[in-house]
């Protein structure tokens, strides 16, 4: 969801990337501004979808995790319980 939250940044910025002008004395003074705040975006962006995939990849590793532990108590008792009738 992020990437296409800064894919639709970066398509937007492009149609409008030089609304500013090109040589003037406004453009001088806003033109670098204004790239450096679109590359800021861009960059907050990207950080924040590594910092969800971080997260995701994490939580499915405690669940791989979880059910692994959980499977493999699971067929101790089944094999515990054959040997003694009992779970």
């Amino acid at each position: 969801m992020i990437s296409r939250a800064t894919a639709r940044f970066v398509s937007g910025q492009r149609a409008t990337a030089d609304w500013y002008g090109w040589d003037d004395d406004f453009a001088k003074e806003i033109g670098p501004k204004t790239e450096q705040e679109n590359r800021t975006v861009i960059a907050t962006g990207e950080s924040l979808e590594a910092a969800v995939y971080a997260v995701t990849h994490g939580t499915l590793a405690n669940l791989e995790n979880i059910n692994r532990t959980q499977g493999a108590n699971i067929e101790a008792i089944k094999d515990e319980s054959k040997k003694t009738g009992r779970h």
